[in-house]
């Protein structure tokens, strides 16, 4: 069975294509079959995975939403991307749209061609994003320690809970919780708002955390995972600890 593992937050900076990248390469590393969907017309996700690669069908993602066949580009061993442009923000309002996206998705997750999707998504709530969330299997929200962050985790359920009752026939998802991101473990406020977290949503905050590293970035810039740029690194450690979290948290 495919799943399908979106990750989203309306509220950027919080590190989602960064996370998305070394989740979806990690498994990838373990010999699952990924395909990583950038959802996001900033193209973080493709300008990485994609490298200098060109592809001359223009922005995969923009088919799912208009009623064509999907493709994927292959950028790793066991790794495939639908890549993403700026024109992909034409169907940030596009309900029609987003349930193509959803029954696409769901046409691919049904033909078993890999074993995970990984979505990366937009930092808002526009139909790209409810698009993801319909399609998914399983939601993961990353999170900064941050008040703003935090605070906006009610209008994330809020949006599930709404999708849910408009579009029953499509939602099929699982949430499987909050996801400490850009951590800085020697900061005082950081350790608070983890605490804050683990307090109140005890059955939904990760084990594991993606501490703050310029390594990640470094790796980045170097169209590179940072398992494959630094595999040694104590970053390289969290980024396998979670992806083992995620991945029995989507057994269960």
């Amino acid at each position: 069975m495919t799943n399908v593992l979106t990750l989203f937050n309306q509220k950027g900076g919080v590190g989602k294509s960064s996370l998305a990248l070394n989740v979806a390469v990690e498994m990838s590393q373990r010999g699952y079959r990924v395909i990583a969907i950038d959802n996001d017309p900033q193209a973080n996700l493709s300008s990485v995975l994609r490298g200098k690669k060109d592809i001359s069908q223009g922005s995969l993602t923009r088919t799912l939403y208009e009623d064509g066949s999907p493709s994927f580009q292959q950028v790793r061993e066991q790794l495939w991307i639908t890549n993403a442009d700026q024109k992909l923000s034409e169907h940030q309002q596009n309900t029609r749209g987003l349930e193509n996206f959803a029954e696409i998705i769901r046409d691919v997750e049904k033909k078993n061609i890999c074993d995970v999707i990984v979505i990366d998504c937009n930092p808002s709530l526009t139909d790209l994003t409810r698009a993801a969330i319909l399609a998914g299997t399983h939601w993961l929200i990353p999170i900064k320690c941050e008040r703003w962050s935090i605070d906006g985790l009610a209008q994330a359920n809020q949006t599930i809970v709404t999708l849910s009752k408009r579009y029953p026939r499509l939602f099929h998802g699982t949430f499987l919780g909050f996801l400490v991101n850009q951590y800085k473990r020697n900061t005082q406020e950081h350790r608070k708002y983890r605490n804050v977290l683990r307090k109140k949503y005890p059955e939904h905050l990760f084990e594991g955390v993606v501490s703050d590293s310029i390594a990640l970035a470094t790796a980045q810039s170097k169209g590179m995972a940072v398992t494959e740029f630094k595999p040694n690194e104590k970053i390289a450690s969290e980024i396998k600890e979670v992806t083992t979290e995620i991945l029995n948290k989507m057994r269960d």
